[in-house]
C-alpha cells in the first residue's frame, strides 16, 4: 500500500533525511519519525511515496501478486540529472525505470519496486553525479513472524524494566533507532530514555536530565543545584506545594531547528490541584543529557476561570510549518500555544514573570482551547494530506466517489487510570479549533480502544496479557510508512503494572483512526484479497465487541467470544446463526453489519497471540463512533 509523505513540518525549514518524515509523524513534525538531520539528506518535499512490499511465504497462498510490487514517487526540478538505483539488497527488490512526467518546471518519477525476498534494502538517491541520501527499507512477510515478545517480567534484577513502569510514553526515531521518554514512576526523579531497534524490544538506555534527584533524596534542589531548579523555585513558592509530588510528567521530544533535540516536560506542585509547569530542555543528542532552557506555561490559577492545568506537552507541526504545542488535563480542558519554530518557546515572547499574574488575560497566558472537556488528557495531534474518505454506498463501492481531505487528528485519553481509561480521537481541518468525532455527540471523541482480552474465559492461558485500562498514547510513523500508536498497558490478572506497548494504526473508509487490537510484530499495512479473509483461517475469527468503558461490564465481561465466521455471499454467521454481512472493498476497507450495528474498518495483518501464529486482524469503529469492533483469525 502507497504511502504519502503528508508532513510539511520542518522540511519547509530543513533538508531532512527521509527517516524523518515517511508519512506523517505522530504530531507532523515532533514525536514520531521527528526529523533528526541526517548528513546524508534526501529533501522531504522530493520522495512523495514510499513502498511497502511483502513476500508471502505461507504454504497455502491466498494473497496475490499485487503485495510484491509498490512505486516510488519522487520528484525533482526539470533539467536536473537525478538517478536512484538499488545501493544494497538487489536480492530483496528490483527496481524499474522510471515514468515521468513533468509539470510547472517539476518533474515526477514513478518507479515501480518489486520484492523478491525477505530483508532489508538501500536505494541511494544521486543528482547531478553526486550523492543525495539514501532511503533504507524492508521487504516484510505477508504475515508477521513470531517476534517472541518480552515477558511482562522483571528483567535483569533491577527495578528498571525493559517495557515496564512505561508511563505516558512518547516515541522518537532517530538514527535508524526508536527511543521512548516516559513519565518516572518507577522511584527515580526524572524521564527514562530507553531503546529499541524494532519497536517490540527495548532496554533502558537512562536518565534522560541530569542532577534531577530522586525520590528518596533531593539535596540538589534544596543545595541549588538541579537541573531544574527555576522550575522547583517556582513551585515551592506557589502556596500548593505537596512534598509527595515528586514526579516529572508526561515528556515529548522533538528535533531542534539547527539540530539536536528539545524535551517538553512537565512538573506540578501538587497532585489534582493543576498547579503546574510546562518547561523544555535541551540536548545535542536524543538520549540526552537535557538542559534546562526556559519555562512556557505556568498555571498559577489551578483550574479557575476554565485555566487549563499545565502538563502533558506535546508538540505538532500544521501545513505551513507553524510550531504548536496542545496540552492539559481533564479539569480545564485540551488547549494549544503557537511556539516560535527557531527556539521551540513561546511565539508571543511572553515570559513566565509575564504570565504569572492577572495582567494578561486567560487566552493570552494559555493559547486556544482545543476540546472544552473534563474528562480528557493526553492530547497529541498529527497533521495528514489528502486522507481519503468514502461516503458511498460499501457494498458497491466506487474509487472515483472517494473525495480527499487534509486532516489534524487529535487523540486523548478519558476516564480513570485505574479502571476505565481508553483512547479516543478527533479530526479538525484547522490545527488550532474545530475538533469533532463523527457523528457530533459533545466531547467524548471516537472510541480508538479500551479494555478487553483475546482471552475466552478467566481460565484460558493462551495469551499471557490483556489489554487493560491502555492509553496516554503517543502517534507517529516509521520512517518507512508504519503508523504506530505506542501507549501504556496494564495487565488486569498480572501485577497491574504499565507497561510500553505499541500497536499499528489505520484510516478506515470515513477516514477515522482504528487500532491493530494486537501488539505490534513488525507488521506494515498492505492489500488484503477476499481469499485470504474467506480461507486463510477457513473464515473462523474470534472477536471482540469494546463498547464500555469498565472492562467487566463491557461485552461479555471483556472476554473474547469464538464462533464469528465470514463466509461466502458476504454472510456474518455466529455458531452457525445468520448475524449480518460483510465485504471488503479498495485496498482493504471493512464493513460489516454484526447484529444490526454498522462497523467501519480495516485489516491488517497481526501477530495472533491466541493462536502463536501470524494471519489477519480486522479492526472497526462502529458508525456512530462509540464502539469498537475486533476479529482476530482464530486457526
Amino acid at each position: 500500500m502507497k504511502k504519502k509523505i503528508i508532513s510539511v513540518s520542518l522540511a519547509a525549514a530543513m533538508s531532512l533525511s527521509l527517516f524523518a518524515f515517511a508519512a506523517c509523524d505522530k504530531k507532523g513534525g515532533g514525536g514520531g519519525s521527528d526529523g533528526w538531520v541526517d548528513e546524508n539528506a534526501v529533501t522531504v518535499a522530493q520522495v512523495k511515496e514510499v513502498p511497502a512490499v511483502f513476500v508471502d511465504s505461507s504454504a497455502t497462498k491466498y494473497t496475490d501478486a499485487s503485495i510484491g510490487t509498490d512505486t516510488l514517487v519522487y520528484t525533482y526540478e526539470e533539467g536536473e540529472a537525478v538517478t536512484v538505483a538499488i545501493e544494497e539488497g538487489s536480492d530483496k527488490v528490483t527496481l524499474s525505470e522510471p515514468e515521468t512526467s513533468t509539470e510547472g518546471g517539476v518533474v515526477t518519477a514513478e518507479y515501480t519496486v518489486t520484492a523478491k525476498a525477505l530483508g532489508d534494502y538501500t536505494l541511494r538517491f544521486s543528482k547531478g553525479g553526486k550523492e543525495d541520501g539514501a532511503l533504507s527499507l524492508t521487504v516484510r512477510p505477508a504475515y508477521p513472524e513470531d517476534p517472541e515478545f518480552d515477558a511482562l517480567i522483571y528483567q535483569g534484577g533491577t527495578n528498571l524494566w525493559k517495557t515496564a513502569h512505561a508511563h505516558d510514553p512518547v516515541v522518537v526515531e532517530a538514527g535508524g533507532k526508536y527511543y521512548s521518554f516516559s513519565t518516572d514512576n518507577d522511584g527515580n526523579f526524572g524521564y527514562q530514555v530507553r531503546e529499541s531497534e524494532d519497536l517490540i524490544h527495548w532496554s533502558v538506555v537512562g536518565n534522560a536530565i541530569p542532577r534531577c534527584g530522586s525520590a528518596t533524596s533531593h539535596s540538589v534542589y534544596e543545595n541549588g543545584t538541579a537541573e531544574l531548579q527555576p522550575v522547583y523555585d517556582l513551585l515551592k513558592e506557589d502556596g500548593h506545594w505537596d512534598e509527595s509530588c515528586w514526579t516529572l510528567w508526561a515528556p515529548d521530544v522533538t528535533p531542534a531547528k539547527d539540530g539536536g533535540f528539545w524535551l517538553y516536560g512537565c512538573w506540578t506542585a501538587a497532585f489534582g490541584q493543576g498547579h503546574s509547569v510546562i518547561f523544555q530542555c535541551y540536548s545535542d543528542e536524543i538520549t540526552g543529557p537535557y538542559e534546562y532552557v526556559d519555562m512556557l506555561v505556568y498555571s498559577w490559577d489551578g483550574w479557575q476561570n476554565g485555566a487549563p492545568n499545565a502538563i502533558d506537552p506535546s508538540i505538532y507541526y500544521d501545513a505551513e510549518g507553524n510550531m504548536w504545542m496542545a496540552y492539559g488535563s481533564f479539569n480545564g480542558g485540551i488547549w494549544t500555544l503557537e511556539l516560535d519554530p527557531e527556539t521551540g518557546l513561546r511565539k508571543d515572547g511572553l515570559t513566565i514573570e509575564d504570565i504569572s499574574g492577572s495582567e494578561y488575560s486567560r487566552d493570552e497566558r494559555y493559547g486556544w482551547p482545543l476540546i472544552e472537556t473534563n474528562v480528557m488528557e493526553g492530547p497529541v495531534i498529527q497533521y495528514r494530506e489528502d486522507v481519503p474518505v468514502y461516503t458511498g454506498d460499501v457494498t458497491a463501492f466506487d474509487a472515483s466517489k472517494m473525495t480527499y481531505e487534509d486532516r489534524y487528528y487529535m487523540m486523548g485519553s478519558h476516564g480513570s487510570l485505574f479502571d476505565s481509561y481508553n483512547m479516543r480521537s478527533y479530526y479538525s481541518s484547522e490545527p488550532n479549533s474545530g475538533f469533532v468525532e463523527t457523528p457530533v455527540v459533545g466531547v467524548s471523541g471516537n472510541r480508538v480502544s479500551g479494555s478487553f482480552t483475546w482471552k475466552t474465559s478467566a481460565d484460558d492461558r493462551s495469551v499471557n496479557y490483556d489489554f487493560y485500562v491502555p492509553g496516554h498514547n503517543d502517534m507517529f510513523t516509521t520512517s518507512d510508512g508504519v503508523d504506530i500508536l505506542a501507549y501504556h498497558n496494564r495487565s488486569k490478572y498480572g501485577n497491574n503494572e504499565h507497561y510500553l506497548f505499541t500497536s499499528m494504526f489505520a484510516l478506515n473508509s470515513k477516514g477515522i483512526i482504528v487500532m491493530n487490537p494486537n501488539s505490534y510484530a513488525g507488521e506494515a499495512l498492505r492489500k488484503v484479497t477476499e481469499a485470504e479473509l474467506l480461507n486463510l483461517s477457513g473464515g473462523d475469527y474470534l472477536y471482540r465487541i469494546v463498547d464500555s468503558n469498565d472492562y467487566t461490564a463491557s461485552d461479555n465481561g471483556g472476554y473474547a467470544r469464538s464462533g464469528l465466521k465470514l463466509g461466502a455471499n458476504h454472510a456474518v454467521t455466529v455458531n452457525g446463526a445468520a448475524a449480518g454481512e460483510w465485504y471488503l472493498y479498495g485496498d482493504n476497507y471493512v464493513y460489516i453489519k454484526l447484529s444490526g450495528v454498522k462497523y467501519y474498518g480495516v485489516a491488517m495483518p497481526a501477530w495472533l497471540d491466541a493462536c502463536d501464529k501470524g494471519g489477519l486482524a480486522i479492526s472497526c469503529l462502529s458508525e456512530d463512533g462509540g464502539d469498537c469492533l475486533y476479529l482476530d483469525m482464530t486457526f
